[in-house]
């Protein structure tokens, strides 16, 4: 296998941690990938969109059933009427936080089965990895 199906199959594997992560919250992968990619000040809605690679009209549909569930605000900007700001409810942070322990619950159980040198090195690979992909996606 190379590294091409290696990614996708790592990629497909996690999303699919994410999904069950997200059902027990609820949510659908992809509210769950919002709530996640909101910082805590705030982001636009088109750098939303951006950064999770989604249509405005896509995202807009996630959002409004996340304002719905009193996850997040979406306010009008001062400047631009066009323009909104998202941030995270203090409902959205404490379901936030939930969903990344369920996360972390599951990466334990892998990464307890690993050497602590194999955990250092595969933080560092990820670390890199991440870094690398974020240079070439944009």
């Amino acid at each position: 296998m190379n590294a091409t199906e290696i990614s996708l199959n790592f990629t497909l594997n996690f999303l699919a941690i994410i999904k069950n992560c997200a059902a027990n919250l609820k949510l659908t992968q992809s509210q769950a990938l919002c709530i996640c990619s909101i910082p805590f000040d705030g982001i636009s809605q088109v750098d939303l969109s951006k950064k999770l690679s989604l249509d405005i009209s896509t995202l807009s549909r996630n959002l409004d059933k996340l304002i719905q569930l009193d996850l997040i605000s979406k306010q009008s900007s001062p400047l631009d009427r066009r323009s909104y700001k998202i941030k995270l409810t203090s409902e959205g942070s404490k379901v936030y936080m939930e969903f990344i322990n369920l996360i972390n619950s599951k990466i334990d159980i892998i990464f307890n089965q690993l050497s602590l040198e194999n955990k250092e090195n595969l933080e560092n690979i990820l670390n890199q990895l991440n870094w690398k992909l974020s240079i070439i996606s944009k």
